[in-house]
């Protein structure tokens, strides 16, 4: 089962997937610290990163510009997929 989060940003509702692994930035200070474990292969390391990439060429391609890409404002699933945050 899928956790959502609806968010109201002037009227316009965006539902999200509950990303538990949290942001890029946590994921990056934790891995630092040898703290987290989750995405060490190679593979997954490639996974996410096209991940980001093509979610990007899609908003782009929707006329939709982040402005504000940071690791804050990529989340991060369990699977291992990122979700772009904060483009409004």
């Amino acid at each position: 089962m899928h956790q959502f989060f609806i968010y109201n940003v002037n009227a316009i509702k965006i539902a999200t997937k509950y990303a538990n692994q949290g942001s890029l930035e946590d994921f990056l200070i934790e891995r630092r610290s040898g703290i987290n474990n989750f995405l060490t292969d190679p593979n997954s390391i490639t996974k996410l990163v096209v991940g980001i990439v093509f979610a990007m060429i899609y908003l782009y391609s929707n006329k939709i510009y982040h402005l504000d890409l940071k690791p804050s404002n990529i989340l991060i699933d369990d699977d291992g997929i990122p979700f772009i945050s904060d483009y409004l």
